[in-house]
Protein backbone atom coordinates (compact mmCIF):
# COMPACT_ATOMS: atom_id res chain seq x y z
CA UNK A 1 0.00 0.00 0.00
CA UNK A 2 1.05 3.40 -0.85
CA UNK A 3 1.67 6.05 1.67
CA UNK A 4 -1.20 8.28 0.07
CA UNK A 5 -4.01 5.04 0.63
CA UNK A 6 -2.76 4.52 4.39
CA UNK A 7 -3.31 8.73 4.74
CA UNK A 8 -6.40 8.00 3.57
CA UNK A 9 -7.28 5.23 5.45
CA UNK A 10 -5.89 7.45 8.69
CA UNK A 11 -7.89 10.34 7.62
CA UNK A 12 -10.98 8.44 7.81
CA UNK A 13 -10.08 7.38 11.28
CA UNK A 14 -9.76 10.57 12.27
CA UNK A 15 -13.11 11.48 10.99
CA UNK A 16 -14.33 8.52 12.87
CA UNK A 17 -12.73 9.81 16.40
CA UNK A 18 -15.07 13.22 15.43
CA UNK A 19 -11.62 14.77 14.83
CA UNK A 20 -12.46 18.67 14.28
CA UNK A 21 -12.01 19.46 10.46
CA UNK A 22 -9.06 21.90 11.15
CA UNK A 23 -7.12 19.10 12.93
CA UNK A 24 -7.66 16.50 9.72
CA UNK A 25 -6.51 19.25 7.44
CA UNK A 26 -3.91 19.65 9.15
CA UNK A 27 -3.05 16.74 9.57
CA UNK A 28 -3.94 16.01 5.90
CA UNK A 29 -1.29 18.88 5.13
CA UNK A 30 1.51 18.34 7.16
CA UNK A 31 1.68 14.14 6.79
CA UNK A 32 1.10 15.04 2.71
CA UNK A 33 4.30 17.30 2.86
CA UNK A 34 6.10 14.33 4.26
CA UNK A 35 4.42 11.41 1.96
CA UNK A 36 5.60 14.04 -0.89
CA UNK A 37 9.61 14.04 0.53
CA UNK A 38 9.29 10.05 0.41
CA UNK A 39 8.00 9.84 -3.56
CA UNK A 40 4.96 8.19 -2.13
CA UNK A 41 6.50 5.10 -1.47
CA UNK A 42 4.72 2.10 -0.12
CA UNK A 43 4.23 2.24 3.71
CA UNK A 44 6.34 -1.14 4.70
CA UNK A 45 9.12 0.16 2.74
CA UNK A 46 9.48 3.61 5.10
CA UNK A 47 12.01 3.29 7.65
CA UNK A 48 13.42 5.91 10.67
CA UNK A 49 15.80 6.97 8.34
CA UNK A 50 12.99 8.41 6.13
CA UNK A 51 11.77 10.21 9.22
CA UNK A 52 15.58 11.56 10.08
CA UNK A 53 16.33 12.80 6.72
CA UNK A 54 12.54 14.60 6.59
CA UNK A 55 13.41 16.06 9.85
CA UNK A 56 17.05 17.67 8.14
CA UNK A 57 15.09 18.37 5.33
CA UNK A 58 13.02 20.76 7.40
CA UNK A 59 15.68 22.06 8.86
CA UNK A 60 16.94 23.51 5.97
CA UNK A 61 13.39 25.26 5.07
CA UNK A 62 12.51 28.75 6.19
CA UNK A 63 9.93 27.68 9.19
CA UNK A 64 9.99 27.66 13.08
CA UNK A 65 10.93 25.20 15.11
CA UNK A 66 7.26 25.16 16.30
CA UNK A 67 6.44 24.15 13.21
CA UNK A 68 9.67 21.24 12.68
CA UNK A 69 7.60 20.26 15.89
CA UNK A 70 4.06 19.70 15.22
CA UNK A 71 5.08 18.42 11.64
CA UNK A 72 7.35 15.53 12.74
CA UNK A 73 4.59 14.85 15.68
CA UNK A 74 1.95 14.43 12.94
CA UNK A 75 3.83 11.91 11.06
CA UNK A 76 5.36 10.45 14.31
CA UNK A 77 1.09 10.39 14.58
CA UNK A 78 0.55 8.46 11.12
CA UNK A 79 3.54 5.88 11.83
CA UNK A 80 1.92 4.74 14.53
CA UNK A 81 -1.13 4.40 12.92
CA UNK A 82 0.44 2.18 10.22
CA UNK A 83 1.85 0.33 12.48
CA UNK A 84 -1.28 -0.63 14.45
CA UNK A 85 -2.77 -1.38 11.21
CA UNK A 86 -0.13 -3.48 10.51
CA UNK A 87 0.63 -1.47 6.93
CA UNK A 88 3.85 -1.22 8.38
CA UNK A 89 5.71 -4.37 9.84
CA UNK A 90 8.09 -2.87 12.28
CA UNK A 91 7.68 -0.09 15.15
CA UNK A 92 9.82 2.64 13.83
CA UNK A 93 8.24 5.30 16.22
CA UNK A 94 9.10 3.69 19.27
CA UNK A 95 13.08 4.31 18.55
CA UNK A 96 12.75 7.90 17.44
CA UNK A 97 13.43 10.53 19.21
CA UNK A 98 11.08 13.63 19.66
CA UNK A 99 12.20 16.90 17.83
CA UNK A 100 12.76 20.22 21.06
CA UNK A 101 11.35 23.34 19.52
CA UNK A 102 13.50 26.39 21.54
CA UNK A 103 11.15 28.60 23.38
CA UNK A 104 10.31 32.28 22.08
CA UNK A 105 11.20 34.88 23.94
CA UNK A 106 8.33 37.19 25.17
CA UNK A 107 9.13 40.91 24.30
CA UNK A 108 7.08 42.72 26.59
CA UNK A 109 6.18 46.33 25.61
CA UNK A 110 7.35 49.10 27.83
CA UNK A 111 4.76 52.02 29.07
CA UNK A 112 6.55 54.08 26.59
CA UNK A 113 5.67 51.54 23.88
CA UNK A 114 2.13 51.12 24.61
CA UNK A 115 1.32 55.20 25.03
CA UNK A 116 2.81 55.66 21.46
CA UNK A 117 0.77 52.80 20.13
CA UNK A 118 -2.71 53.93 22.23
CA UNK A 119 -1.25 57.53 20.61
CA UNK A 120 -1.16 57.07 17.03
CA UNK A 121 -5.39 56.26 17.12
CA UNK A 122 -7.93 58.82 16.98
CA UNK A 123 -10.45 57.49 19.35
CA UNK A 124 -12.91 60.00 18.31
CA UNK A 125 -13.71 57.92 14.52
CA UNK A 126 -15.02 55.34 14.24
CA UNK A 127 -12.53 52.89 12.82
CA UNK A 128 -9.86 54.47 15.91
CA UNK A 129 -11.99 53.57 18.52
CA UNK A 130 -12.42 50.22 17.41
CA UNK A 131 -9.06 49.65 16.53
CA UNK A 132 -7.99 51.20 20.40
CA UNK A 133 -10.68 48.53 21.40
CA UNK A 134 -9.20 45.96 19.80
CA UNK A 135 -5.68 46.51 20.96
CA UNK A 136 -6.50 47.34 24.98
CA UNK A 137 -8.00 43.41 24.20
CA UNK A 138 -5.49 41.85 23.27
CA UNK A 139 -2.95 43.59 25.93
CA UNK A 140 -5.03 43.56 28.81
CA UNK A 141 -6.14 40.00 28.16
CA UNK A 142 -3.35 38.75 26.06
CA UNK A 143 -4.89 37.71 23.34
CA UNK A 144 -3.70 36.54 19.71
CA UNK A 145 -4.55 38.59 17.04
CA UNK A 146 -6.13 35.94 15.78
CA UNK A 147 -8.17 34.92 18.93
CA UNK A 148 -8.93 38.88 18.69
CA UNK A 149 -10.72 38.45 15.32
CA UNK A 150 -12.75 35.31 15.92
CA UNK A 151 -14.24 37.24 18.76
CA UNK A 152 -18.07 37.63 18.78
CA UNK A 153 -20.47 39.67 20.67
CA UNK A 154 -21.84 36.98 21.86
CA UNK A 155 -18.50 35.82 23.35
CA UNK A 156 -18.73 39.22 25.53
CA UNK A 157 -20.44 38.94 28.78
CA UNK A 158 -20.24 41.75 30.37
CA UNK A 159 -22.41 41.44 33.29
CA UNK A 160 -20.34 38.41 34.22
CA UNK A 161 -16.93 40.43 32.90
CA UNK A 162 -16.25 37.53 30.90
CA UNK A 163 -14.73 36.78 27.38
CA UNK A 164 -14.73 33.24 25.87
CA UNK A 165 -12.00 33.39 23.67
CA UNK A 166 -12.02 30.59 20.99
CA UNK A 167 -8.47 29.52 19.53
Amino acid sequence: MKCSAALDKFLYKQELKNNSEETIAYYKKRIGYFIDFVNNKKVRKLTSGDYDNYLLYLKTKNVSEATIKTSLTAVRIFLNFCYREKFLKKDIVSGLSTYKAGSKTIVVLSEVQIEEIYSSYDENSFYGARNLLMISFMLDCGLRVSEMINLEIDDIQTDMHLIKVKR
